[in-house]
């Protein structure tokens, strides 16, 4: 969950959200999230999803100062921004509640067909506004996670991260260029509990604080590491998306190289998580049929 609780924000906070809607909070749901404090707040008539954050944690209340606009421009399945307050401590936002379950991302599961038929819809190669949204290849560029791991974390590779550790470090350039160039807009951290089924199996898609503009196959090329995660096999996996046109038709070569990009930055963050691992399995499936280079040297 967030880093604080309900009851671990400051009496003025939690008086300043009461007053906001209007009646008594008759219950909280502490929730993971980003912010200091995510939750479900109930009241007797109403229910909305607040998000709390402290000022001094500038690297979040920097891009929540212009969540508002951006959050209009994304697509109808993210939650909406209903109400905003700001004093010189903290930022807290009602967002519109989205009531629902957990996508299950298992083999077999019918939630499956109707997210991969939600992701096409939304995956549009040019989206107005996109421009508003920081660059995916930007933000993945000041993190370059290869090059990093190469220079700082070396205990953290395998063999097979070592083997191509040049051209690892190479191939995450290419797709940083490439995210760059996109002009859609990409959840990026698409997950179970991001995703949520509603009432007749309808799903929407949430947590959209970190969008990005990206190319519009990014989302399907995530998903695919989460299925593995669930289970799938990486052929599984690709399957499946391929439902998705936008990632059906992207250049392989991107594909393979946007693959090993996630890799590194699971790597970066947790290396022995089972995300990790699953990511890690499914770019070993995009070179099946690629030897490793020759120690020393470097792709041309």
């Amino acid at each position: 969950m967030g880093k604080k609780r309900w009851e671990d924000l400051p009496p003025d906070v939690r008086r300043s959200v009461e007053k906001q809607l209007g009646e008594k909070i008759v219950r909280v749901l502490d929730c993971d999230g980003n912010a200091d404090f995510s939750g479900i707040v109930h009241t007797e008539h109403n229910v909305v999803f607040v998000k709390a954050a402290s000022q001094c944690a500038q690297s979040l209340t920097r891009p929540r100062a212009e969540e508002e606009r951006r959050n209009r421009l994304l697509p109808s399945t993210a939650p909406r921004i209903l109400w905003r307050n700001q004093n010189l401590d903290w930022v807290v936002t009602g967002y519109e509640y989205v009531p629902g379950r957990p996508v299950d991302l298992r083999p077999g599961s019918r939630d499956l067909r109707t997210l991969v038929r939600l992701l096409a819809e939304l995956a549009v190669r040019e989206v107005a506004g996109s421009s508003y949204f920081e660059s995916m290849g930007a933000r993945w560029s000041a993190e370059s996670p290869w090059r990093t791991l190469a220079t700082r974390k070396p205990h953290t590779l395998t063999d097979w991260d070592r083997q191509r550790i040049a051209e690892f470090t190479d191939m995450e350039l290419h797709v940083f260029d490439v995210l760059s160039s996109g002009t859609s807009i990409a959840h990026g951290e698409l997950s179970e509990s991001s995703i949520l089924i509603g009432d007749g199996g309808v799903p929407r898609i949430v947590g959209w604080t970190w969008a990005l503009r990206a190319p519009a196959w990014v989302d399907a090329a995530v998903l695919a590491v989460r299925l593995v995660e669930a289970g799938h096999t990486p052929a599984e996996a690709e399957s499946i998306v391929s439902g998705i046109p936008e990632w059906k038709n992207a250049d392989a070569a991107t594909l393979d190289a946007f693959s090993v990009a996630l890799l590194g930055l699971r790597v970066a963050d947790s290396p022995g998580s089972v995300l990790t691992c699953a990511a890690r399995r499914y770019a070993q499936h995009r070179f099946i049929d690629k030897p490793a280079p020759t120690t020393g040297s470097r792709p041309s």
